[in-house]
């Protein structure tokens, strides 16, 4: 029971929290985007918009503007990608042809020309050289991601300020070199490998051999051909990419330890999965809130923002409208097609857009129908919603792994799955109480965690303006050769001293044999 007392005590708390944290000056922060992805962009401007609410003059150059209404302080810089590009993204996307490997390669042979289309654009050219050193434009802390796209690294050397990278994933080896933080692939898969923690020793081997090619293949391929571009933009005095990068002040990543693999950390790799995460969503609007309200089991069918209808395979579309009039259940479809081409049955609610928290929040439903992405998962966590996934790429079918082997649902395939699997499938979710307890476990886990995670990103973003780029939080191991890293230097020098010790001792004992040998050869000629 609370009392007065209490209330005193948590009002002095919070009072002494206030003065004991420092507050921070408003700053003028710059933040480059590039990857044209909805889903990559939402974390981003979760963080930019709150930097701007808390006073900060924010500048963001990405391909999708931040919705009205926005802060006045709060500016973008539109930067479209090439549509072209974008379908050539979107067809690797949803081959079933695709693999790891190719999925890595594309995306970093894409990435040249998204960088030089998007450095080249005239609203971004106030912002480089030599046009922003002319009118004085200057920044307090520049944040890029940290994905394939690495050309809008330079923009922290150019304006002298503090380097923040952001993961939209829960780790990448390359964001881990960043900050000199380890791999650890012996238990940590790849965020493109669909494997868990406790890998078999093929997977191992997989593992281990992907991290180290994709590590070789962006260091050696990829980051040459961004320098050049970045080199036409920010000019030849620019260090490489690869030195820019290990000035990183700090990483903030899009993990969770609830539903991503655990793994070792820096005190500069700070984890803020559900970042985007709203523990109040919206209300609904009136005839959803109407029709969750009339039905006690519905189930959520959205395949992301990435996956447009019309790239849903025809014989593929034709399985889920004949289970949707099986299943004795409602479901809410996200199709942005036109509804006149499809025979929707009658206990099927569609739409182009929908509010996918706040139908997420809502005690009626039973299931959510996704495709994995990093950002359904987190909410789905948050909310206890479970799961049944048809991983396309990317992180997704390392996401589904975690999400299956916690018990929140069941992994198919999407190009090869049948219409039986999915239909036993979803009276299982629904009817099985075990799912929807497991589900409200990991939710409870999940919001159990001093603060926010928008609260984490926002303390560690301003801590670093606070501290002039924190350089106290960076690790040594950004400063080491890689034979130094990896202690190569010191393997071969123990091997060369034991090899020198088994020398010597093979001499020794050679000696001593030979004397014994001789000494006995003339004791038996005295006899």
């Amino acid at each position: 029971m609370w009392t007065v007392k209490h209330l005193n005590l948590v009002s002095l708390s919070l009072l002494v929290t206030f003065i004991l944290i420092p507050p921070c000056e408003p700053a003028r922060i710059f933040g480059a985007f590039s990857m044209p992805a909805p889903s990559h962009q939402i974390i981003f401007q979760a963080l930019m918009k709150k930097l701007a609410e808390r006073g900060h003059e924010v500048v963001v150059a990405s391909p999708c503007p931040l919705p009205e209404p926005k802060p006045e302080n709060y500016k973008d810089v539109y930067m479209p990608v090439p549509i072209d590009d974008l379908k050539e993204m979107m067809k690797l996307i949803v081959s079933p042809k695709r693999t790891p490997l190719n999925e890595h390669i594309q995306l970093w042979s894409k990435s040249g020309f998204v960088c030089e289309s998007q450095l080249s654009l005239p609203a971004l050219k106030d912002y480089l050289p030599p046009k922003s050193d002319m009118s004085n434009v200057t920044f307090d802390l520049v944040l890029v991601e940290a994905f394939f796209m690495d050309c809008m690294v330079p923009f922290a050397h150019h304006f002298n300020a503090p380097l923040i990278a952001i993961a939209t994933q829960y780790s990448i080896p390359w964001v881990n070199d960043m900050v000199g933080s380890p791999d650890s692939p012996a238990h940590v898969p790849h965020t493109f490998l669909p494997y868990s923690q406790n890998m078999n020793f093929l997977q191992r081997l997989h593992n281990t051999a992907f991290i180290l090619f994709t590590k070789l293949y962006r260091r050696f391929v990829s980051l040459p051909e961004q320098d050049k571009i970045a080199r036409k933009y920010f000019g030849p005095s620019m260090p490489p990419l690869w030195e820019l990068e290990q000035n990183t002040s700090l990483v903030l990543t899009n993990g969770h330890p609830v539903v991503s693999p655990i793994h070792p950390t820096l005190p500069n790799l700070i984890e803020v999965g559900g970042i985007h995460v709203d523990a109040n969503p919206p209300p609904l609007p009136k005839d959803l809130q109407d029709f969750m309200d009339e039905h006690e089991k519905i189930v959520l069918f959205s395949l992301g923002s990435l996956i447009t209808s019309k790239n849903i395979p025809e014989d593929r579309l034709k399985i889920f409208l004949e289970i949707f009039m099986e299943v004795p259940c409602h479901f809410i479809w996200r199709w942005d097609g036109e509804i006149e081409e499809l025979p929707v049955p009658p206990n099927v609610v569609t739409s182009k857009w929908l509010p996918q928290q706040s139908i997420l929040a809502h005690p009626h439903l039973t299931a959510f129908i996704t495709h994995g992405g990093l950002l359904s998962m987190l909410e789905s966590a948050y909310h206890g919603v479970p799961l049944i996934g048809f991983p396309f790429y990317g992180d997704q079918k390392l996401n589904m792994k975690q999400a299956t082997e916690n018990g929140l649902g069941v992994t198919f395939d999407f190009f090869s799955f049948k219409k039986k699997q999915l239909v036993d499938t979803l009276n299982d979710v629904l009817n099985n109480t075990r799912y929807k307890e497991n589900a409200e476990i990991v939710s409870r886990r999940f919001r159990d965690e001093y603060g926010t995670p928008l609260e984490r990103a926002v303390f560690w973003t301003e801590y670093i303006i606070r501290h002039n780029g924190a350089p106290h939080l960076r690790a040594a191991s950004t400063k080491l050769a890689w034979y130094q890293y990896y202690l190569v230097d010191v393997i071969l020098t123990l091997l060369l001293a034991s090899m020198l010790i088994l020398i010597v001792l093979q001499k020794i004992i050679s000696f001593i044999t030979v004397s014994l040998n001789s000494l006995q050869s003339q004791k038996n000629k005295l006899e």
